[in-house]
């Protein structure tokens, strides 16, 4: 019993026209590139968020060597511009990783887009004929 049903399910399989396979296939090439690409975004996120702290953190001791040199009553002075500075780096850094971030999700999407009017531009050929 089992027998008759697994030659006709390979029957039914073997009657399968490959097209589909292949379809299925170029649908799936673009969603896995399109997950590889958010990866890639992240990844230069990570690597440039990495290097801003690196900067950020080379100013800070040159900072306070500065405000070492030049003694604690003039560096008093000085501590609002450079936290000031400071905020103002930061929001500029904050909006670069917004950018890189945005950028890597519209190209992610710009993918998933573009197979999809493929298969809708196939679709309405198939219609016409």
């Amino acid at each position: 019993m089992t027998r008759i049903k697994t030659s006709k399910a390979r029957a039914r399989r073997a009657a399968l026209p490959v097209r589909p396979m292949a379809s299925s296939r170029t649908d799936l090439d673009p969603i896995a590139l399109s997950s590889r690409t958010p990866l890639a975004g992240l990844q230069a996120v990570a690597q440039r968020m990495t290097t801003l702290i690196e900067e950020a953190i080379a100013e800070w001791r040159t900072a306070a060597r500065v405000m070492t040199a030049i003694g604690p009553w003039h560096s008093v002075g000085h501590l609002d511009k450079l936290a000031v500075a400071s905020c103002q780096l930061a929001l500029a850094d904050l909006r670069e990783l917004t950018l890189l971030t945005a950028r890597s999700q519209r190209d992610a999407f710009a993918i998933v887009r573009q197979r999809i009017d493929q298969n809708i531009h196939s679709v309405q050929r198939l219609l016409r004929a």
